[in-house]
């Protein structure tokens, strides 16, 4: 695996899969992203038949331990490509 390089500054001092976090008075959740699915898939849910026409997945990120500069990406990009691309 090849070292990971802050895009701002080019230091090798990347903090690599750190989780953003998000929060209300009761609670923490991990950030995601979601998009509408190209073709909504059959879904079940406690015995009612539907669609799911969204897929989210989490975000991760990349932090920069000398700039603090952040970047974040989707945990499986592959996967929401192609539930985007149907």
């Amino acid at each position: 695996m090849s070292a990971v390089v802050c895009h701002a500054c080019s230091s090798s001092n990347v903090i690599p899969d750190a989780v953003v976090n998000d929060h209300d008075q009761v609670s923490w959740r991990p950030l995601s992203v979601t998009v509408t699915r190209a073709k909504p898939e059959a879904a079940e849910f406690l015995g009612i038949a539907g669609t799911r026409d969204t897929m989210t997945v989490p975000l991760h990120a990349r932090v920069c331990g000398a700039c603090g500069a952040v970047d974040l990406y989707a945990a499986d990009a592959a996967a929401l490509w192609s539930a985007y691309q149907g």
